[in-house]
């Protein structure tokens, strides 16, 4: 039990230390055909973020609540939206179940003013423990599988670094063949959704936010 707690904690920190890593090397590194290269005052910033989040699980109980906590990598391109990479990380607690995911994605960002709403495609796993196991399966102590998902939410300035966040997402989750759930033979899914208020904390990535020449 222990090594498969330390399992899920670690995989997606290694996945998330990955893909910031992959994706700050593959903006930072210059063509090596530019004559020169000028950067705006802020070309580019990393975030992170957490917050409360209330969750509608798609089993057993109507809602159940938890935290939401995850990062962004974000190049202000001067197109009319700014992409980024993102990795989150979300856990729910309720009577009988407890639910979580990592994911990870695409998000794109357009700002207005003080108010940054976006969208985000997200890919990764989700996984459901049942506590006690259910009466229909008893050997049954949690399932896991692939889940994709996609969202809204906005970051709202409120003091210099820190925004307020509200961020919507509806996962689908594919469990896979499951006999005591699906009888039939086809793939146990659910498809939770969350809601989350929080904070987005801003730290500006200072490899992109001075102006230089390449020679």
């Amino acid at each position: 039990m222990a090594e498969t707690i330390l399992m899920t904690l670690v995989r997606p920190a290694v996945l998330t230390a990955f893909i910031f890593f992959i994706s700050g090397s593959a903006f930072t590194s210059p063509p090596l055909h530019a004559q020169a290269l000028v950067t705006a005052s802020k070309a580019a910033e990393i975030t992170a973020f957490g917050g409360y989040m209330y969750t509608s699980p798609d089993y057993g109980q109507s809602s159940s609540k938890g935290f939401l906590a995850g990062a962004d990598f974000t190049l202000f391109r001067h197109w009319w939206v700014d992409p980024s990479v993102e990795a989150r990380f979300d856990y729910t607690a309720g009577t009988g179940i407890s639910e979580h995911a990592f994911l990870a994605g695409p998000r794109a960002q357009k700002d207005l003013g003080r108010f940054h709403p976006y969208v985000n495609v997200l890919i990764g796993e989700g996984h459901i423990s049942y506590n006690p196991p259910p009466s229909i399966s008893p050997n049954d102590h949690g399932d896991g599988g692939l889940n994709i998902a996609y969202g809204i939410g906005a970051d709202v300035d409120l003091v210099h670094h820190l925004s307020l966040k509200v961020d919507f997402l509806q996962q689908n989750w594919n469990l896979g063949q499951n006999s005591a759930f699906q009888p039939d033979g086809s793939n146990y899914t659910l498809t939770p959704r969350t809601l989350s208020i929080g904070v987005t904390y801003h730290f500006p990535f200072s490899g992109l936010n001075h102006q230089r020449e390449l020679h």
